[in-house]
């Protein structure tokens, strides 16, 4: 039964694979001649060859595993295959590409030896894991039994580029699919741990973890922000996969903690806030205030102008409700914490809510006659101010 589980068990045999690979290679390493064009000789000639027996190792344990999942579903006969491995060629290009350092006359032998064995490693690993990922997708388009297939990332550690790529859930396998599949190997990056998954059964596995509709509604929000920030432009995947890693750091960034403050989120309740209040806020009155983007009051923070003013109320509620909480002498409550990468404080007073406006951040200016300051985030702290938007997506 394809869980996770046996997605587990799936994805550690690719890594195993890959790791025996890598300890290979560091003996290689170990042993490099040590005249400059005999070194290069015999990366060019070894670190294919190992890719190409590991890369079998990968790909025999994707076959077993992907026929061991189909006796789950079927007992029709298949004539299952094993992936290709990359190119011999292909993978010289890549050991040229990284073995610069080791014919670098200005850097001493060690540091050298350093900075080439972690670029090595990770074409070694990354080709090895191809091979395992060729298997699934190869075997899935030529099985009429494997209806689907999927790309499943590991758990919660993995980063916005291969959340991303795994929203797109579960694609019916074809041959075209699956060729479309082989040819963005680029996108399993080093270090990636997705696995390629067949469904053989009416209904898509259910995969502990794994929600393409929510990765989509993540990457959803991330192009839409891009759109609104430059109307008329189509943002590339890659630049929505940038945007949602800055702006989502509770999901992706891995030294984010939850900073409470003085009062715990389960006690946490939204004061009141008037029309008066709202128009204070957003556009300003005599007594200050005017934070939307096109307001005009001198000196005043202002919103990115991709905020619409419903953005800005919802950020206020995030705020009150997942920011840190401070107490201040009196009767006055301060709540910070960063909405879509601005860092909002939001006062409370009487019980009622006070003052809001943005401090920093992506899009955030002071605004002048004679012309609007940027206000950047400084280097972000997320030990000091939590992320109230991500925490809809966890």
């Amino acid at each position: 039964m394809i869980d996770q589980t046996s997605v587990e068990a799936l994805r550690s045999q690719s890594n195993l694979a890959a790791q025996l690979a890598i300890k290979d290679l560091e003996l290689l390493l170990s042993r490099l001649p040590e005249q400059a064009e005999a070194k290069r000789k015999v990366l060019l000639e070894a670190v294919p060859l190992l890719v190409e027996e590991y890369g079998n190792m990968a790909a025999v344990g994707a076959e077993e595993w992907y026929l061991q999942m189909r006796r789950a579903y079927t007992t029709s006969s298949f004539s299952s295959v094993l992936g290709e491995p990359p190119a011999a060629e292909v993978v010289r290009s890549n050991v040229r590409a990284v073995i610069g350092p080791l014919f670098d006359t200005s850097l001493p032998a060690d540091d050298a030896l350093k900075r080439t064995r972690a670029k090595l490693n990770q074409v070694v690993e990354r080709s090895v894991k191809q091979t395992a990922r060729s298997t699934m997708l190869t075997n899935a388009a030529r099985d009429g039994q494997a209806l689907k297939f999927a790309r499943v990332p590991a758990g919660s550690e993995t980063c916005a580029f291969c959340h991303m790529l795994a929203s797109r859930g579960w694609v019916y396998a074809t041959k075209e699919s699956a060729s479309t599949a082989q040819k963005t190997g680029k996108s399993f990056h080093a270090g990636c741990d997705c696995v390629i998954v067949p469904s053989f059964g009416s209904d898509d596995p259910i995969i502990e973890g794994y929600d393409p509709d929510l990765l989509y509604q993540r990457y959803l929000f991330g192009e839409k922000e891009l759109r609104d920030r430059f109307p008329g432009k189509r943002p590339t995947d890659e630049e929505v996969a940038a945007l949602i890693r800055r702006l989502l750091p509770s999901i992706y960034d891995p030294t984010y903690q939850v900073n409470s403050g003085d009062i715990p989120f389960s006690k946490r309740q939204l004061a009141p806030l008037s029309d008066k209040k709202i128009r204070h806020i957003l556009h300003g009155d005599r007594k200050g205030g005017g934070h939307v983007y096109g307001a005009t009051k001198r000196g005043k923070t202002q919103f990115p102008p991709w905020w619409t003013e419903k953005d800005i109320l919802g950020a206020i509620e995030d705020i009150q409700l997942h920011g840190k909480a401070i107490l201040k002498d009196g009767d006055s409550l301060l709540y910070e914490g960063y909405s879509r990468g601005v860092l909002i404080r939001v006062r409370i007073r009487n019980g009622e809510v006070g003052t809001v406006f943005p401090i920093r951040g992506d899009g955030v200016e002071k605004y002048f006659p004679e012309g609007n300051s940027a206000e950047p985030l400084l280097k972000y702290s997320s030990t000091d101010y939590p992320d109230v938007y991500g925490h809809k997506f966890s």
